[in-house]
């Protein structure tokens, strides 16, 4: 199974090949999407494709939503994580450019009234409104992004709202985002149509 690590930074998916616009002892190829929109690979070649917290860096999301679509096999899954619209970290980092809703990626999807934006075509399989950001490697989100010493009282809260956003309609808790806080983040997953 091939996949592929957009924006890796410091820190790859184990077994991804890492892309990322500086270099890094885990990146495997330097590329400014910026710059160069157009991922230097195939089309039709990876199984799986990751882009966590990248999205929110690039000016151009439908570009690169075709471009991942491009390279991603027929049924290959992407697995997105980006910043809630209602985060605190959603703006915080000067070099954000946009933000997200849980239904951003809808218009790249099978609904009749948004298949003019784009030709990319995915099929939402999971969609995630998340009170804390999360990383798949903990001990590298836990040095570089939150460090995990909250007090048990404050991370029993936590779980607690987490377990009520994760049974409540998504569209209600985007509605009511602002009374927990907001979220910090938006776990998506997706399947290419082709």
């Amino acid at each position: 199974m091939l996949s592929l690590d957009i924006g890796c930074g410091n820190q790859k998916v184990p077994g991804a090949i890492g892309i990322d616009k500086f270099k890094t002892q885990v990146v495997d190829v330097v590329c400014d999407l910026e710059k160069c929109p157009f991922l230097p690979f195939k089309d039709d070649i990876f199984d799986e494709i990751h882009a966590y917290h990248v999205l929110e860096h690039l000016e151009d999301t439908v570009k690169i939503m075709e471009e991942i679509w491009r390279v991603c096999k027929p049924k290959g899954k992407v697995f997105i994580r980006v910043p809630h619209y209602s985060g605190r970290k959603a703006w915080i980092d000067p070099t954000h450019k946009k933000s997200f809703s849980v239904f951003s990626f809808d218009y790249f999807g099978e609904n009749e009234n948004f298949r003019y934006y784009s030709s990319a075509r995915f099929r939402v399989l999971k969609r995630r409104l998340k009170i804390l950001m999360s990383y798949p490697n903990p001990k590298w989100y836990s040095k570089y992004i939150r460090p995990t010493n909250l007090p048990l009282t404050v991370k029993a809260i936590v779980y607690i709202i987490q377990l009520i956003v994760d049974r409540l309609p998504l569209s209600l808790c985007e509605r009511l985002a602002f009374l927990v806080g907001g979220f910090d983040e938006v776990e998506i997953e997706l399947e290419a149509i082709k």
